[in-house]
């Protein structure tokens, strides 16, 4: 179970799992701008949740049209505490991305 915390425009998300890893998911450049335009929460703020759980939703297509690129980021935040941060490729629903 991870806990989660939206940013209130709902294009960053931050996730504390149990065993302490924080990331920070950053849904496009510069769409803080859009000021939650085109994004939905699915959860609420400070909610437990398990893998697979959808935690938002965005209008990739509305997004794109409105200027922005959609990038999305995954950055660890405390990457010094993790010895690995897999793969190099494409991530694929469920594969093990850290460890």
């Amino acid at each position: 179970m991870k806990e989660v915390q939206f940013y209130p425009t709902k294009h960053t998300i931050g996730i504390k799992s149990d065993n302490g890893l924080e990331v920070l998911i950053h849904i496009g450049i510069d769409t803080v701008e859009l000021n939650g335009k085109y994004f939905e929460s699915n959860i609420k703020q400070g909610m437990h949740v398990k893998a697979g759980e959808e935690l938002v939703s965005f209008d990739i297509d509305k997004i794109k049209e409105a200027g922005y690129d959609p990038t999305v980021m995954m950055i660890v935040i405390n990457t010094p505490e993790y010895k690995a941060i897999l793969p190099k490729n494409t991530v694929k629903l469920s594969m093990v991305i850290w460890q």
